[in-house]
């Protein structure tokens, strides 16, 4: 559980007065979110060096991050607590605007739904919310009924479904949640002390962290359908395991540390083998959260239904992009992925809604044509998927949706290979 420690006034305001590191951020780099002697949102470069200082806050602190890409383009989703808790949207330059603030609410897990929304994972009893960043609404959409707090949330891409993931001594470990919030389904009640779930879109599992240090595994897989745990790997006996992150590689960046132990970051392939550990370049780091720019260049929002429009919004972090190609594929299933000759892989099967959409046929449903196109000059495009009022209902037809940008430069001849969504026709 994410929970702010104790910190004497005096040394608070001096490591508040402390110089910071005033690079760009950069498309790779990780966004740490640390609630221990220096709280605040930093980024690391991959290979372990301080990029910058996004946000320096103190006595309240981000307890949650996530990448939102939408008509305006890419920005972060903060979760602060205290002084009120709120939701702040953060410009890459580090520009905060605060949302909306959730007094009493102490959010820790966001998540993001098709229809341009977010839910909010919050502690205790109050269980998921959901939060409108264009209208700054926020709303109730399950009551938690259990002893135990919620602490992460995840969606199930396979299904559309919301796993919950909850803190406590006895029941229920990990839930599912229909999109109207109704429990569908208790996935596990073994993992001890959950501190972070995301969904595996190349394996349609979940993995999770598990924050205390003598539990046999830290870094576990949760199969939804089998509903078993498999171990991955403990990479730090000594660390606390507190937050993940996963790249376009299909790797995993796992964010470890306390107070009594400084912060570390970890990249482990699925399987769980470590690649690589390095330490948080700043003492003391607690961190409570992790994401990594650029990794979620695509978002949508609306309905995907006849007579509606279902919108995808690109926006690429990598100025290499900029007026570049791009196309926007759709498939029925996310697995197996397309390879590319460099080691990335597209998350869609290929299938002929695939090649319709390379052979321009989906055109008359995309505005003449919308799934193919340029970027603009900041990396932007928003593509329409159309359905006529005369189109069959297809209710519970699930799709996905990945872009790829055409560079002759980069390799494989593709610049960014964007994050899967999946969506359902209503």
């Amino acid at each position: 559980m994410h929970a702010r420690p104790r910190v004497a006034p005096l040394l608070l305001l001096a490591l508040l007065a402390a110089p910071f590191a005033t690079a760009q951020l950069a498309p790779g780099d990780l966004l740490v979110a640390d609630l221990g002697v220096q709280p605040g949102l930093y980024a690391v470069t991959p290979a372990g060096a301080l990029a910058t200082t996004l946000l320096r806050t103190g006595p309240d602190y981000p307890n949650a991050i996530a990448e939102r890409s939408h008509a305006g383009g890419l920005e972060l989703l903060v979760a602060m607590v205290g002084l009120p808790d709120r939701l702040l949207a953060l410009t890459p330059s580090g520009v905060a605007t605060t949302l909306l603030p959730i007094p009493g609410v102490r959010p820790n897990g966001l998540a993001p739904d098709p229809d341009g929304s977010w839910r909010l994972s919050a502690s205790g009893t109050q269980g998921l919310l959901r939060f409108d960043p264009t209208a700054r609404s926020i709303s109730t959409l399950w009551k938690n009924p259990f002893a135990a707090s919620v602490n992460s949330v995840a969606v199930n891409q396979d299904t559309g479904h919301y796993a919950v993931a909850l803190f406590g001594y006895a029941g229920p470990r990990v839930v599912e949640l229909d999109r109207g919030g109704a429990l569908a389904v208790t996935l596990d009640s073994s993992i001890r002390d959950i501190s972070s779930i995301a969904w595996d879109p190349s394996t349609g599992t979940y993995t999770l962290t598990d924050f205390v240090k003598n539990d046999p595994a830290e870094f576990v897989r949760l199969d939804p359908v089998r509903r078993t745990v498999t171990s991955l790997v403990s990479p730090s006996a000594a660390h606390d395991l507190n937050a993940q992150a996963r790249t376009r590689r299909g790797t995993s960046w796992l964010a470890g540390g306390n107070l009594l132990y400084s912060g570390t970051l970890h990249e482990v392939v699925p399987g769980g083998a470590v690649l690589r550990s390095f330490p948080l370049p700043w003492p003391n780091a607690a961190p409570s959260a992790i994401a990594q720019y650029g990794a979620s260049p695509l978002g949508t929002s609306g309905r995907a239904a006849p007579g509606g429009t279902f919108f995808f919004h690109l926006a690429s972090a990598l100025p290499s992009d900029r007026n570049k190609p791009y196309a926007l594929l759709l498939s029925l299933s996310s697995r197996p992925g397309i390879p590319l000759p460099d080691g990335r892989t597209l998350e869609l099967r290929f299938d002929p809604i695939t090649a319709w959409g390379l052979l321009g046929a989906l055109a008359p449903f995309f505005g003449s044509g919308s799934n193919v196109g340029v970027l603009d000059g900041a990396g932007r495009a928003t593509a329409r998927l159309t359905l006529p009022a005369w189109v069959p209902p297809a209710t519970g037809v699930r799709l996905f949706a990945a872009f790829g940008t055409i560079d002759s430069a980069a390799p494989s001849g593709i610049g960014t290979v964007s994050n899967t969504v999946g969506f359902t026709v209503e």
